[in-house]
């Protein structure tokens, strides 16, 4: 009787020992899943905050483009400098977005 409580009571001690063993796996996994999380995280904040600065550069070109045409309507190579600025901005920020799209799936993908 006493042998079959000991063990009895070893099983469940090694049980708990393998329930636990599984757990700090578990939290290690977890521990590592969350700093990719961050690192990706991070890497779309600084990709947003370069889309802002590549549309704030958009709107001033917009702006430039509008002022040359207001003053500058029979100089046709400043206008289209000023589309080149406009378009060359317009590039960057598509492939900014493109880049931030790819990252957001990336992360959403199991």
């Amino acid at each position: 009787m006493v042998l079959r409580a000991v063990a009895a009571s070893a099983t469940r001690h090694e049980l708990l020992e393998a329930q636990c063993d599984s757990l700090l796996r578990s939290i290690k996994i977890a521990q590592t899943i969350s700093n990719h999380l961050s690192c990706i995280a991070n890497d779309l904040d600084v990709r947003n905050m370069a889309l802002s600065r590549e549309k704030a550069d958009m709107r001033d070109a917009i702006c430039t483009l509008k002022l040359s045409l207001q003053f500058e309507r029979r100089s046709g190579r400043q206008l289209a400098d000023a589309l080149e600025d406009v378009n060359g901005v317009i590039v960057c920020t598509k492939r900014l977005a493109s880049d931030l799209l790819d990252h957001a799936s990336n992360f959403f993908s199991p």
